[in-house]
């Protein structure tokens, strides 16, 4: 698009005003979104060109693609393109983001990855989780780290054709875009009205910027196009005709054009006419064909065909088999499917651009309106439609062509498959599904259903949709998968594999029963596959602690680890330690737990088919180590785990977030908790996170109620299902929802509602919860406050109990605090304290001196008093906890003590003082100019974490863009100012 683009635009000045707005705000560093809506032809393309010309001639940087239905099935394939993502790509960024590897330019999935997996006892080579949200992650990176070099720009026409992935990447963007120098425009037709589209346009509306509808062209508009583009305006009779255009620009510029190609109409003195209305002269010199057009251009289909049927008969054909393979092709891409040369095609390449059919876009070729080529394809009759898809996908196959390009018209062309595409299936089988694994199990599913049973190429398609089936959580399709492996003659390895998949998949859908008897059959069997049989028997020892059998678990993988000798297989070792520690872990040996997975760790290596195996240990090494108050090495091996499930898009990177959510708020780092549970995305249809939501809304009521924000609490404490009351729930991290309610309940005036939900922790089934003592000692405070003394007495001997039958720190520090309260002996109570304070748990340390302070104050140690409470409160202000420190203060009044002049005081809302510790180290960072991503790294926090921290300091400051964040630490700086911890911003 060239600087003169803006003359063909009619009737655009405000949208025009509203880019450019965009584009100024951008060259001071402050970021954009911009939605363009419109029916077909009204000039969404052309303002989005304009626009993009314009950022270009600023020095921005400008990424662009269009999205087409033949691309929807393909995740990210719009904005892979648009950023120009590519494995052989020169840029090392772009390659990382492709292919998740940093250096030189590594080759997409090789064809031998299955025979690397045999080898490893598996028939496919398994894709490490979610490649779609991995692919996600990267894209999103990718951005941060290219605003960090300058103002970038990108546009997207026909969003109405984005598949679902690339639209949530452009929601992510769209908030990116109010702390990155990052302008969205993406441009959509009004129909299909998709959800997801309906929900951006309305997100964009309220929170990131405008939402600019496209009307057709007044009659005046219509007029002064029609000038430009001819010289003079129309005449009534010309007018009239334009009018079948009903105010399209394009519409109408097709209409001109049609005329004009015939000569029917010409500028003729003061206006442009139709020939036989502008006098003799041009009457005479319309030709016959244009006088047949001037009565069959009636329509604007006509007219759009017109520019068709006027190119050669060559160059429509080339156009029509070019049609089929997008919006966009390569001119190699067009050789390969019609066998011809590029020099041969060069003429007919030609034609099409000066006829306005196609337009370059970078090294690809483009059609200049979608309008063009749905004619194009629809002057195919259907049938033959199909069939040419057919074949030009085998043609692309034989060229070596990417395998999501081939797919893509595989998919629209299954209907014709003759079987050719089982083998290109079979040996694409691996990289398709790491580009789209939906698409793969379609594709493969449907060759499937049309090959004979004896076919030799159904065992590796079976075997890889069972294993996509089991992997996407599709467990009702890798079920009838794997059985049907079963049901049919198969080689002992696929045997046991199909077993391993078949029982998870029952084990995951709670049927332990149907798990337990396959497994034990498949084990038993003295054809079993050597490397399949102890898998299954540890798979067999899993199901049984899924059944609390964790003492029968633990033997059997003990016995099944000793068999492997000192070189085991990885597989057999790692889940045979990992039922050995969650053994452990449920009788509350945390050291036990963290030994053996450490051992599980370094056997499995990074094999990976054993990713999941690897995130799942980690994840439960750093919750034992959490309980044990080793509070650093559970940061540590939470960012190294956190880092690997960014990088393969599993699920279980939910589990990962609340963790460090939790750890965040036993340290006492509230902000910081909430930062981190802030990137919690809740997937209700994932199974192993069904009971992180409660964690999640537990944690934050609990913030909440201390620091006395009721609405904020209560709005969490609702947003649970009632479901949350049960017992299940509760014993399944249902401490912090306990506690929540407790807390509401005591706050409200209530105590002796905040004891009864306490209660139920001395109910036999809450003994397996492992935070059970923590819990104790406010139960008997609520239960001796309220003269309940029974329950208090029994509250601290099952404190006492748990102690000793779990001896972690926690507990331990627990028991003697709920004796302490028990016998009113203060020194028992500070002992705990003192325990709490050494840990580093602050919330606990206020709590046991806030106790402490009474008790001395009863026993009228009233210096002691005194000093215990100001420690209490320096805690609670510290923390923000507003609400404990009423609750200290009015405890200890009636006793005469009041601990000095200290008041907890709530955090500032706005200007630098409101910024918590972590919010200062990340806005001075962001003032050295780093980006979110080295943010991360250099403060062990993943990416979304910290973008959640600059949204919170931009709003604090009331900053409209990174740079403005720069401005102000300057000033803070030059100022002395400190931040809300009462540290200096920080000397450089």
């Amino acid at each position: 698009m060239t600087p003169t683009s803006l003359d063909g635009l009619v009737a655009r000045d405000a949208e025009l005003a509203v880019f450019q707005d965009f584009l100024d705000r951008l060259a001071h560093g402050r970021g954009g979104c911009a939605l363009l809506e419109g029916e077909a032809g009204i000039g969404k393309s052309t303002l989005v060109a304009v626009l993009r010309d314009q950022a270009r001639r600023a020095g921005f940087e400008v990424s662009h693609s269009t999205c087409d239905e033949l691309r929807q099935r393909f995740p990210l394939a719009v904005l892979l393109d648009a950023l120009g993502v590519d494995p052989r790509s020169p840029d090392p960024l772009r390659v990382w983001a492709a292919t998740g590897e940093y250096g030189g330019s590594p080759s997409p999935p090789r064809a031998d990855d299955d025979a690397e997996a045999t080898a490893r006892g598996w028939s496919v080579s398994l894709v490490g989780g979610d490649p779609v949200m991995a692919g996600v992650e990267r894209l999103l990176e990718l951005v941060d780290r290219l605003c960090a070099n300058g103002p970038l720009v990108m546009a997207v026409d026909d969003l109405q054709c984005a598949d679902e992935a690339s639209l949530l990447v452009w929601h992510h963007l769209c908030r990116a875009t109010l702390q990155l120098p990052l302008l969205l425009v993406g441009a959509c037709r009004p129909v299909p009205r998709r959800t997801d589209l309906v929900r951006l346009r309305r997100e964009i509306k309220a929170r990131y910027g405008s939402v600019l509808s496209l009307d057709r062209l007044p009659r005046e508009a219509v007029a002064e196009l029609t000038r430009r583009v001819t010289g003079a305006p129309p005449g009534p009779a010309l007018a009239e005709r334009l009018e079948l255009g009903a105010g399209n620009p394009f519409y109408v510029r097709e209409l001109l054009d049609a005329l004009a190609r015939v000569r029917i109409a010409t500028p003729s003195g003061p206006v442009t006419e139709l020939a036989d209305v502008a006098g003799p002269d041009a009457e005479q010199a319309a030709d016959s064909r244009g006088l047949h057009a001037r009565q069959s251009w009636r329509t604007l289909a006509s007219a759009i065909a017109d520019r068709i049927d006027f190119v050669s008969a060559d160059t429509r054909e080339v156009l029509r088999t070019a049609a089929l393979l997008g919006a966009d092709f390569s001119v190699a891409e067009l050789t390969q499917v019609l066998g011809r040369s590029a020099l041969d095609l060069a003429p007919t390449m030609e034609e099409a651009i000066a006829a306005g059919v196609l337009e370059s876009e970078g090294i690809r070729l483009r059609f200049r309106h979608e309008l063009l080529r749905e004619a194009l394809q629809e002057s195919i009759p259907g049938p033959l439609r199909v069939t040419l898809r057919r074949d030009a996908a085998k043609a692309l196959t034989a060229g070596g062509a990417p395998v999501e390009k081939v797919a893509e018209l595989l998919l629209a062309a299954t209907d014709a498959a003759d079987g050719w595409e089982l083998d290109w299936l079979a040996e694409n089988a691996a990289g398709l599904s790491r580009r789209a694994p939906d698409v793969a199990a379609e594709l493969i599913g449907h060759a499937l259903g049309n090959a004979a049973h004896d076919d030799p190429r159904r065992d590796v398609l079976e075997d890889h949709l069972a294993a996509l089936s089991f992997l996407m959580a599709r467990y009702e399709q890798a079920e009838q998968s794997t059985r049907r492996i079963l049901a049919a003659p198969a080689s002992r390895e696929r045997h046991g594999q199909a077993v391993w998949f078949l029982g998870y998949t029952l084990m995951r859908t709670n049927r332990l029963g149907e798990a337990h008897d396959l497994i034990a059959r498949a084990v038993a069997d003295p054809r079993a596959s050597p490397v399949w049989q102890p898998r299954l028997g540890v798979l067999a020892a899993m199901a049984g602690l899924s059944a609390d059998h964790y003492d029968e678990a633990a033997e059997a993988a003990k016995r099944i680890l000793a068999a492997g000798g000192p070189d085991p297989d990885p597989m057999t070792a790692g889940y045979a330690l990992h039922t050995m520690a969650m053994s452990r872990f449920a009788r509350g040996d945390m050291t036990g737990t963290v030994e053996a997975i450490d051992q599980a760790l370094a056997v499995i290596h990074a094999e990976p088919e054993l990713t999941d195996l690897r995130l799942l240990l980690s994840a439960n090494q750093a919750a034992a180590l959490i309980n044990l108050d080793r509070f650093a090495e559970a940061a540590e091996r939470m960012r190294t785990a956190r880092a690997l499930a960014e990088r393969t898009g599993t699920p279980r990177i939910n589990s990962l977030i609340v963790l460090a959510g939790e750890l965040a708020y036993q340290q006492g780092r509230w902000d910081d908790a909430r930062a981190e549970l802030a990137t919690f995305a809740d997937p209700t249809r994932n199974a192993f996170v069904q009971y992180l939501p409660t964690v999640v809304h537990g944690v934050e009521a609990l913030i909440a109620g201390h620091r006395d924000d009721r609405r904020t609490a209560n709005r969490h404490l609702h947003a649970l299902p009632d479901a949350t009351g049960t017992v299940a729930y509760q014993t399944n991290n249902g401490g912090y929802l306990l506690m929540a309610r407790a807390l509401a309940a005591e706050s409200a005036g209530r105590a002796d509602a905040a004891a009864a939900e306490l209660r139920v922790l001395l109910d036999p089934e809450y003994a397996v919860m492992d935070d059970r003592a923590s819990m104790f000692p406010h139960l008997v405070r609520l239960a001796l406050d309220t003269a309940d003394l029974p329950t208090a007495r029994q509250a601290a001997e099952a404190a006492r109990i748990d102690a000793r039958a779990n001896p972690l720190p926690r507990a331990v520090a627990a028991g003697d605090w709920c004796h302490g309260l028990i016998g009113s002996d203060p020194d028992l109570v500070l002992a705990a304290a003192d325990a709490y304070r050494t840990a580093g748990r602050r919330l606990e340390h206020g709590n046991a001196m806030e106790d402490a302070a009474v008790l001395l104050a009863a026993a009228e140690r009233v210096d002691h008093a005194r000093s215990a409470a100001a420690e209490a409160l320096a805690v609670y202000e510290g923390l923000g906890a507003v609400w404990d420190a009423r609750r200290a203060s009015a405890r200890l009044r009636p006793h005469g003590v009041r601990p000095g002049v200290r008041k907890t005081r709530r955090r500032p809302q706005n200007g630098w003082a409101a910024l918590t510790e972590t919010e200062t180290r990340v806005a001075d960072l962001v003032r050295s100019g780093w980006s979110n991503p080295e943010i991360a790294k250099r403060l062990l926090l993943s990416r979304r974490t910290v973008e959640t921290h600059v949204s919170h300091i931009l709003a604090k400051l009331q900053a409209g863009s990174r740079r403005e964040i720069a401005e102000i630490a300057e000033s803070a700086e030059s100022a002395g100012v400190t931040d809300g911890t009462g540290q200096r911003v920080a000397q450089h």
